[in-house]
């Protein structure tokens, strides 16, 4: 619950290349939460209690926070990055606040929302179908991208996907 003030979280960009056009993406990507009595202590292990307990809301509004910050500090620093990749959970999707958090965040730290690009899972898709297409509506109005993450370990489909305003797919193995 305090990990987030003692700053015991670190998020670090990986950059992906796309050759074709030469054009660099910087994936979030949260490393272990570093516990002061347990040590490192990897994602696949707090994450999920962090989503049951509702604290990922908090935890995703500073992983955003600090790709944004990130990624707007590549653009003026002239690198050809052009997009920052943030992973969003289904706990922080479906939350009233998501949305206006997110939009704050942009324009708290400048960068443009073409720059970011949300990948958020196939099953948290497909929860609330109403409620995310209208999500999903939204982010792309202001000109976020979104990718479906995991494609293929729910139970959806293409044609149901096509339904909403995607960008991209990332199939799972």
């Amino acid at each position: 619950r305090r990990a987030l003030d003692r700053q015991e979280f670190k998020l670090n960009l990986q950059s992906r290349i796309d050759l074709q056009p030469g054009q660099i993406t910087l994936d979030a990507e949260l490393l272990p939460w570093m516990n002061p009595t347990r040590g490192a202590v990897p994602p696949a292990q707090f994450i999920p209690i962090a989503e049951k307990s509702g604290l990922i809301i908090r935890i995703g509004a500073w992983a955003l926070r600090e790709a944004c910050t990130q990624g707007r500090a590549w653009a003026d620093a002239c690198s050809p990055a052009k997009t920052v990749t943030v992973n969003i959970s289904r706990v922080e999707l479906q939350n009233d606040h998501f949305l206006d958090g997110l939009f704050e965040t942009l324009n708290a730290t400048g960068l443009n929302p073409g720059s970011l690009e949300l990948d958020i899972t196939e099953s948290a898709l497909m929860n609330y179908p109403a409620r995310t297409a209208s999500i999903l509506k939204a982010l792309k109005q202001r000109g976020v991208k979104i990718s479906v993450d995991n494609f293929g370990i729910g139970s959806s489909n293409l044609t149901s996907l096509q339904r909403l305003p995607l960008d991209s797919l990332k199939i799972d193995r």
